[in-house]
């Protein structure tokens, strides 16, 4: 829990925590930090054996100290401040069992002092007993409430133990009593980050002087670029993983942190900065790596990473695939084609197959296309997303007949999919099987009637369907608008239907009912479009052009490109003798439509090629 899930095998916290820890407060226990008994407490002063070892030790020499502190011990058995100082010469040499032993006779000696249970608490706390430690710690602080070294223990501990609300309470004493400490400043720092308060954490560790051993130059570093991160300083987060990076061993989580900094920072000076990644990456490193780069739009900076990972392993699918996406979103699509095809040749993959249709429609071969992402159906036929792909690719190119093979089949299989229903829709309405057509895009409507793409349906079909067609849907239309009163959609698409079939069944009372609907459904969607054109429809048939002319201003408006709207009003115009309003309108109506048929007719010799290059065959 060094740092948080965004900065993943950033550094080994837990292990810091314990170990480093441990060899910290011993430091600075040597040093005479952590002798501060409590007022209600007399101190004796210190012996000359005891001011002797002590400098023994902040020199690391710890086995002259224990000859120094054994004499003293022999002239004076009760001094437990030499037990003390035995105690963390023995813990430095590596001898964990004397050292408690020491610990235990200084609390022995001095039950009602801190020190002991604090010095013991340490020791435990290197030696991986967290929960023991705790107890001690507590113990201390129990006896001398300010203990710097029990308090900066116990806040530890609890932060490993993930526990932040309770860590960050301790330490902040801890760095109140002593706020020179690298290691308080630091921990407190780091569990107000943990609390999701970025902006405290960096006042905290920008007054704390970094250290000056380079392990810890490096974590501090690294935990100031995650806090400039939380805060989206990205260029300040950049720049601190860079010194993090090169202060240590160059550790791959830190670099990556580094890279991913500078791109969000969209600073090429942050970038250009950026130093070689360390040699000797693993396959997954250099994927992880270009999947930093890549996440962040730096797509040509990936490429290099994920060419490694395949270089390095071939057959390894998501290297392909992430090479193949970066070369394509870099701006070299003939590259990407590359990279896929021979990864398919080595090892089919439907998935593979899937990117590379997708990529050769881009370049424009539809028909290797189509070609593609059927091997990918083929190779994969329980994924609809592979299913509609394929369909969507005959349908974007006016290949009506194999689109309507694929949806068919597609529906059958996911029956809850909105879009393939809506596909297999479109594919009838291009066949003009609208009562087909009608049939799936209401099936669409009743899994969501407020999804844009089901909407978009609905829309193109509803002046192809008849009067009676109208009237068999009203009731599943009605039924959708009653189990959806929220839904503007849901209520149109009712007093649409109500209205078409009224109309033309010769039931002028069910206008109401359906103008009653429209404007329920307007209450919930003022800017409905189409919701305005009928309702200004059914004014019209009543022959109320001035109310309908104010309704069809008011869609126009809205969606100026719609040439039904324009078509509508121009009508309505030429109803109440305004004929040069009218003529505009239409003149608008005719310019609309044309360009409609100008772009239906370009896809038709597309249309051809399908057929001919495809015999459609049903995937069961």
């Amino acid at each position: 829990m060094f740092l948080n899930s965004s900065i993943i095998t950033l550094l080994p916290f837990k292990k810091f925590c314990f170990l480093a820890a441990a060899v910290l407060f011993f430091v600075s226990m040597a040093f005479g930090q952590t002798r501060n008994p409590s007022a209600q407490i007399s101190e004796p002063q210190e012996s000359l054996p005891y001011r002797r070892a002590l400098n023994l030790l902040k020199i690391h020499k710890a086995q002259e100290a224990l000859a120094v502190i054994h004499t003293g011990l022999d002239k004076n058995p009760s001094d437990w401040k030499l037990y003390d100082l035995q105690g963390l010469a023995e813990s430095s040499m590596g001898r964990p069992d004397q050292a408690e032993a020491s610990f235990q006779k200084v609390i022995e000696l001095a039950p009602k002092r801190a020190l002991g249970y604090a010095d013991l608490g340490v020791l435990f706390l290197q030696m991986g007993k967290a929960g023991e430690a705790g107890r001690l710690f507590k113990l201390a602080l129990d006896r001398e409430p300010g203990n710097f070294t029990a308090l900066l223990g116990l806040g530890t501990i609890l932060l490993g133990s993930n526990r932040a609300e309770e860590a960050a309470g301790v330490l902040k004493n801890a760095w109140s009593s002593n706020p020179a400490s690298f290691r308080a400043g630091y921990e407190y720092a780091l569990a107000l980050r943990e609390l999701k308060r970025p902006q405290e954490g960096q006042e905290v560790l920008s007054k704390t002087a970094a250290p000056a051993q380079a392990e810890f130059v490096t974590k501090y570093y690294a935990l100031s670029g995650a806090l400039a991160e939380d805060l989206q300083n990205w260029s300040e987060a950049a720049r601190a993983y860079a010194r993090a990076y090169r202060s240590g061993p160059g550790e791959i989580g830190i670099y990556s942190s580094w890279v991913r900094a500078a791109v969000k920072s969209r600073n090429p000076d942050e970038i250009r900065a950026l130093s070689p990644p360390p040699a000797g990456l693993s396959v997954q490193q250099h994927l992880s790596l270009g999947t930093v780069f890549s996440s962040a739009g730096a797509y040509k900076q990936a490429v290099p990473e994920f060419s490694a990972a395949l270089q390095a392993d071939p057959d390894n699918e998501a290297a392909a695939y992430n090479l193949a996406v970066s070369y394509q979103q870099a701006g070299n699509p003939r590259e990407a084609i590359s990279v896929v095809q021979a990864a398919v040749h080595r090892k089919p993959s439907a998935e593979l197959y899937n990117l590379l249709g997708s990529l050769e429609e881009g370049s424009g071969d539809y028909v290797q296309a189509a070609h593609d992402l059927r091997q990918a159906v083929d190779l994969n036929p329980k994924s609809e997303e592979y299913y509609f792909d394929l369909g969507i690719e005959y349908l974007s190119h006016y290949a009506f007949r194999p689109a309507l093979d694929v949806f068919e089949v597609a529906d059958r299989k996911f029956p809850g999919s909105l879009r393939e229903k809506v596909g297999l829709g479109y594919a009838n309405y291009g066949l003009h099987q609208y009562s087909e057509a009608e049939k799936a895009f209401v099936g669409a409507l009743e899994i969501n009637p407020s999804a844009p793409a089901a909407v978009a349906a609905w829309n193109t079909l509803t002046s192809f369907l008849t009067p009676d067609e109208y009237q068999k849907i009203s009731g599943r239309l009605r039924q959708l608008a009653e189990a959806n009163p929220s839904s503007a959609e849901a209520l149109y698409y009712c007093g649409f239907s109500i209205f078409q079939s009224g109309q033309g069944m010769g039931k002028p009372a069910d206008l109401t009912t359906a103008e009653e609907y429209l404007e329920r459904a307007l209450s919930l969607k003022p800017d409905y479009a189409v919701a305005y054109l009928a309702l200004g429809t059914i004014y019209a048939s009543r022959n109320d052009f001035e109310k309908a002319i104010s309704q069809f201003l008011e869609a126009v408006r809205l969606d100026p490109e719609s040439a039904m709207i324009h078509y509508q009003l121009g009508q309505a115009y030429r109803k109440t003798g305004k004929l040069k309003l009218a003529q505009q309108e239409l003149d608008q109506y005719s310019s609309l439509a044309q360009q409609q048929q100008s772009q239906m007719a370009h896809y038709q010799t597309e249309i051809k090629k399908f057929i001919v290059s495809e015999t459609p065959s049903n995937h069961k």
